[in-house]
């Protein structure tokens, strides 16, 4: 949907295939897409839901908020050592 989205709208979008990362990486909570030449192109993050409880807990007894956030700061920091 966003890629169809960006297409209309003539935005940059990162090439996506996901069942290739799913094999190389297995089921995770955040993957990251990003334009292997072009550092113009938006970088996509996109964060799985893989169960309900996913919502509130990422594990038993850890909420959610805090995890999530330690994935996106690890994200924020892995894309800006590409771009420094």
């Amino acid at each position: 949907m966003a890629e169809e989205w960006a297409k209309k709208n003539n935005v940059k979008f990162p090439p996506i295939n996901a069942e290739e990362q799913f094999k190389k990486y297995g089921m995770k909570e955040l993957y990251v897409f990003r334009h292997p030449t072009d550092p113009s192109c938006p970088i996509v993050m996109h964060f799985v839901m893989v169960n309900l409880t996913f919502r509130e807990e990422s594990a038993p007894g850890k909420k959610l908020i805090k995890c999530l956030m330690q994935t996106l700061l690890r994200a924020i920091a892995e894309v800006r050592g590409l771009y420094l």
